[in-house]
């Protein structure tokens, strides 16, 4: 088994859990039709039963091979793993309705399914109302059969398959969203500082640069990068330099607006977008949280840092790499010049 992350491994925490919930709901049906033939609500052979036992351990047997397998994880990948469940349970009960002979139309297994799929990417109230409708649809197909059909002897057998149905697949509806919220957020964050990563600001920078040009107003961004970080990590140890890169995000989320953001940008650099913001602001902004994170001390650590930073306003590059390049060559010459400062083109 590969070594993870600690993200990555919350990561298939995530993933084993919302697996794990469809055999919960099979569980409970299980219960229910061993039931109905205890007190001969239907006339199932529950012999056959234990062949689909046998078939469903042996496929999450595989599913969760290819869950450990892996060094890292992705909500793709989660989505792969759902699909792949999707597929597995729709077979197993449309082979259950072939040869049980049960009214259950398989369209309804197919809408179990399409829901548990659907509802990764959905609100939880959907999920529940999508859910009475399926269940208000199969009650009706129940009744079908009982006028139709003149199979009298599986009608009440039906209601206790619709009532387990719903309350399954609300307890997956509420689960499968709670998950996803999860998924995203782990997938947006940095494990460390908790600041959002880099994947995720550039999202946010692209949509604030075509705003900045469509609406002519200006945006800065601002790039930090800690001073003589590696003689931090050297003479007091990597965990040291993690506090360290906590106070500044800290200093980060305390200088941040709403409508502002700020990420990780990789090793020991961070970024700032300031919205709304020209690069006399901006300064102003920087240097304040130069002052704030240089007055402070890690959490158990006698010493103190700095950090250098350069401004580049977003209106005034042509592209999103021409202000990156930018940034990039303020903060270079904040070092050059002696770092502990912030340089700015305009400044």
């Amino acid at each position: 088994m590969p070594n993870l992350s600690p993200s990555n491994q919350k990561f298939r925490k995530l993933i084993i859990g919302n697996s794990l919930l469809p055999l919960v709901g099979y569980g409970l049906g299980m219960i229910c039709l061993y039931l109905s033939v205890m007190f001969e609500v239907n006339t199932y052979d529950i012999s056959f039963v234990h062949y689909f036992l046998v078939a469903i351990v042996a496929a999450y047997a595989f599913i969760f091979w290819q869950i450990f397998k892996r060094a890292h994880y992705s909500q793709r990948f989660s989505g792969q793993i759902l699909a792949l469940e999707v597929c597995l349970w729709f077979v197993i009960f449309a082979v259950w309705d072939l040869f049980l002979g049960a009214i259950r139309p398989v369209a309804l297994i197919l809408c179990f399914f399409a829901f548990n799929f659907v509802v990764m990417y959905a609100t939880f109230k959907y999920a529940v109302l999508l859910s009475l409708l399926i269940a208000t649809i199969h009650m009706v197909n129940s009744y079908l059969g009982v006028y139709w059909l003149k199979q009298n002897d599986v009608i009440v057998s039906e209601w206790i398959y619709s009532s387990m149905f719903l309350v399954t697949s609300v307890l997956i509806a509420y689960h499968a969203t709670k998950v996803s919220s999860k998924i995203k957020r782990l997938a947006a964050t940095d494990p460390l500082t908790k600041l959002n990563n880099r994947r995720y600001f550039m999202k946010q920078l692209t949509i604030e640069f075509e705003r900045c040009r469509r609406y002519a107003y200006s945006s800065c961004i601002v790039l930090i990068d800690l001073d003589n970080f590696k003689k931090v990590n050297d003479d007091y140890g990597h965990e040291a330099g993690d506090k360290t890169l906590c106070l500044m995000a800290e200093c980060l989320m305390k200088n941040c607006r709403t409508s502002d953001s700020c990420a990780r940008w990789g090793g020991e650099e961070f970024i700032m977008m300031l919205s709304h913001t020209d690069e006399q602001g901006a300064l102003v902004v920087a240097e304040r949280l130069l002052a704030e994170f240089s007055s402070e001390m890690p959490e158990g650590y006698d010493f103190k840092c700095t950090f250098s930073a350069g401004i580049a306003n977003l209106s005034k590059a042509d592209s999103l790499d021409g202000a990156l390049r930018e940034v990039d060559l303020q903060l270079y010459k904040a070092k050059d010049a002696g770092r502990n400062q912030v340089s700015c083109g305009s400044s």
